[in-house]
């Protein structure tokens, strides 16, 4: 069954794929230069970022946190 789901998929993705006729084009050259050029990686950093910080704050206040004793 993972054999004929795998061989569905993959057949499937490669026609996607050759369906696409701008790939290949200078528009889409273009717009993988602009999307992907040297700034790439600092745009995800800064977009990973704030992600990174809140949950390194969540984790801090869950780590310190007190517990309340009751007296009952």
């Amino acid at each position: 069954m993972k054999v004929i789901l795998l061989t569905l998929t993959t057949f499937f993705f490669s026609l996607i794929s050759e369906a696409c006729t701008m790939c290949n084009s200078r528009q889409a050259t273009d717009v993988r230069a602009l999307v992907f050029g040297d700034d790439f990686y600092k745009n995800v950093f800064f977009t990973v970022l704030p992600f990174i910080a809140f949950t390194s704050i969540i984790v801090l206040i869950y780590k310190s946190g007190r517990t309340i004793k009751s007296n009952t």
